[in-house]
């Protein structure tokens, strides 16, 4: 009988999502405690043994009391072995902070808080595990919380050796700064684990939607974040065989989708075409921006709020940045607005000639502002 793992990671429970019209915002915190609930529903439908949570759980250190609760009440239905919960850099655990004794409070039977760096050995699923757990105990941090693992011996190979951990991993999203618990994917596999749970990267890793034999898993949010977020939000579900082989499948739990596109246009049928390209989506789950970006007709140029307007009658949330969209400028436009043998017209009409529409668009709004 394999076992089952239930993998998710980064869900910030307590994210404000501050920028958004009220009633969409209750909506976007609501949906990261469901994408939560649906995950526990996965877990308990696919009899998974464990839940792991590794790090972020919560977006911050001081959420309300409310937050830890409802978020404990979720958990405490998972039907499972143990949920094993790793403080990330978000919600992480010193003398300083009071966030985790309080979670403590909800006393839930089955949780095993990996709050020390150190070894846990349990048993689940038929199968005896050593968790190597590397959790964070700031928010910031130039170096990981793996060393404590690379000087013991090598790990207990007659069990099922799983590291825990939370922090940026260099191939997947570069931490420029170096602030973020970095690790490598090279520095992880010298560990030599059987199955590294990791969080922090919002990338899912592997890229695929299902792997063989993959070691180190990463899920991404559970719900998404925020318009850079180009992911649903999901959770890796992990079979481990007997002979310690995966099989793992990431399965979606994102209630909503955010799109940040951007687009050329260039006449009516550019417009139209967007119109009904987006006009696919669930329009009451997806929050749109779209940046455009060319030259229309005048007359489309001055109408275009009609068909933003289409656009945002239909979605939860849409937001445009046109700023890199203008009128075309055409040789009539020069004749109506400049005389026949006046300077500016025998400059930009030379202009046209030579074919530098673009130098004389620029020489067009110079003048414009002169006058």
């Amino acid at each position: 009988m394999p076992l089952n793992i239930m993998h998710l990671a980064d869900t910030h429970i307590g994210m404000k999502y501050s920028g958004y019209p009220e009633q969409v915002r209750k909506k976007l915190i609501n949906a990261r405690l469901g994408s939560v609930k649906r995950a526990v529903k996965i877990a308990n439908e696919e009899n998974c043994h464990l839940m792991v949570i590794s790090g972020d759980l919560f977006e911050r250190v001081n959420v309300s009391k409310l937050e830890i609760h409802e978020t404990a009440a979720v958990l405490k239905e998972f039907t499972g072995d143990y949920i094993l919960l790793l403080p990330g850099n978000h919600d992480y655990l010193n003398d300083s902070t009071d966030l985790w004794n309080e979670f403590s409070k909800c006393q839930i039977d089955n949780l095993i808080l990996l709050k020390d760096s150190k070894i846990y050995e349990i048993d689940a699923g038929g199968m005896e595990l050593c968790i190597y757990s590397a959790p964070c105990d700031k928010k910031h941090s130039t170096v990981n919380n793996l060393d404590w693992i690379k000087y013991l011996e090598r790990p207990v190979s007659s069990k099922f050796n799983v590291l825990i951990a939370h922090g940026a991993i260099k191939e997947i999203s570069p931490d420029l700064d170096n602030r973020y618990f970095n690790m490598s994917l090279q520095e992880i596999l010298s560990l030599n684990m059987d199955l590294s749970l990791l969080g922090h990267t919002h990338v899912p890793y592997p890229g695929n939607d299902q792997v063989y034999n993959e070691k180190i898993f990463n899920p991404g949010t559970s719900e998404p974040d925020g318009m850079d977020y180009k992911y649903r939000g999901s959770v890796w579900l992990i079979h481990v065989e007997d002979d310690h082989s995966t099989i793992a499948r990431r399965v979606e739990t994102g209630e909503y989708e955010f799109l940040d596109e951007k687009v050329a246009v260039e006449d009516e049928e550019s417009f139209e075409k967007i119109i009904q390209r987006f006009l696919m989506k669930d329009k009451e789950k997806t929050l749109l921006r779209l940046s455009l970006e060319g030259s229309v007709d005048r007359e489309l140029y001055e109408n275009r709020e009609q068909y933003f307007r289409r656009l945002r009658d239909e979605f939860i949330h849409f937001e445009v940045d046109d700023s890199k969209l203008q009128p075309r400028f055409t040789r009539e436009m020069v004749s109506q607005e400049f005389s026949e043998g006046s300077l500016p017209r025998i400059l930009l009409d030379s202009l046209f000639e030579e074919g530098d529409e673009e130098t004389a668009f620029l020489a067009y709004e110079m003048i414009k502002d002169v006058k």
